[in-house]
């Protein structure tokens, strides 16, 4: 249930931030941006996106973090049993012998009583479950405030440098568990508040890039709109200049000035109608053309008529 839901979020979320930016930047609320507006809109999603992704590069360093943590508690596991199998063996049937055992006639005096003495020792630091992955604390305990005392029985000298090692083993993996766990717990609590960082950055970069392709259409939509408009304008001012120069034309045949430099003067505008025409393309320039063709042909029929 709580997939789905998370599934369900991502979408709507960007649903969410898309409306909220499509009301600000492309109804104007806040300001309506024009095309360079909406080309710098390219820098906020791509910023936030990548602080997104950095944070989520930094969820995957805690999950690989985690991962060392449990293989290092695995290993410390296997340790831990090796320690209390090392110390339970101290005071197993090799050093505690029997009283009836055979191994005893076998042994001279000294031998046995070194080995009673032994296990009489080592008794006291006996795990209580001797196959446990969790080392015993008598065990702990005990080689963390002194050293293995050495004896002369080479058996006896075998075992307890076998607990050292063992013991060593697990302050070096005791040691490195308390690190990674250490710097994992310090990491966990910024991880729990940046993950939700992280996750509404991500929606909200969607969400710019999608309404930056909204209001790049709309703006483009507006141009034509605007040029269109202005197409128009244009079309009406060529037409009425053009109807003037006609005015004129006719004006110049009735009185019969074609030879008149008021004439040459109407066949001049009249090539400039035709060349407007033809650069229509440039609507700045014919917009401003059309002006002074228009006054210059207002004022040559003024004076013709």
């Amino acid at each position: 249930m709580e997939m789905i839901l998370k599934s369900l979020a991502i979408p709507g979320g960007i649903l969410f931030f898309y409306l909220i930016f499509y009301l600000m930047y492309v109804k104007g609320l806040i300001r309506k941006l024009d095309d360079q507006g909406w080309k710098k809109v390219d820098y906020w999603w791509i910023g936030i996106g990548t602080f997104a992704l950095f944070i989520q590069f930094f969820q995957v360093n805690i999950s690989l973090d985690t991962a060392s943590v449990a293989m290092e508690e695995s290993i410390a596991r296997a340790i831990n049993q090796n320690l209390n199998i090392a110390a339970a063996d101290l005071s197993g049937p090799a050093i505690c012998l029997p009283a009836k055992s055979t191994v005893r006639k076998e042994r001279s005096l000294e031998q046995i009583k070194e080995l009673d003495d032994a296990c009489t020792y080592f008794t006291t630091i006996r795990p209580a479950l001797r196959f446990s992955v969790s080392a015993d604390n008598r065990v702990v305990d005990y080689l963390s405030k002194q050293s293995v005392p050495k004896f002369t029985s080479e058996e006896i000298q075998r075992k307890a440098q076998q607990l050292s090692i063992r013991y060593q083993a697990y302050v070096e993996q005791d040691r490195k568990v308390k690190e990674i766990d250490g710097a994992l717990k310090q990491n966990k609590a910024i991880a729990e508040v940046t993950k939700y960082l992280a996750f509404m950055s991500l929606i909200v970069a969607v969400a710019l890039r999608l309404i930056k392709v909204t209001g790049e259409i709309r703006v483009k939509n507006e141009s034509s709109e605007a040029a269109k408009i202005t197409a128009r304008k244009l079309d009406d001012s060529i037409s009425y200049l053009k109807e003037a120069v006609h005015s004129l034309q006719r004006a110049s045949d009735k009185k019969e000035l074609a030879t008149d430099p008021k004439g040459a003067q109407l066949d001049v505008v009249k090539k400039k109608v035709d060349a407007l025409e033809a650069s229509f393309a440039n609507r700045r320039t014919v917009l401003v053309l059309v002006i002074i063709t228009t006054t210059i042909a207002a004022v040559l029929l003024a004076r013709v008529l």
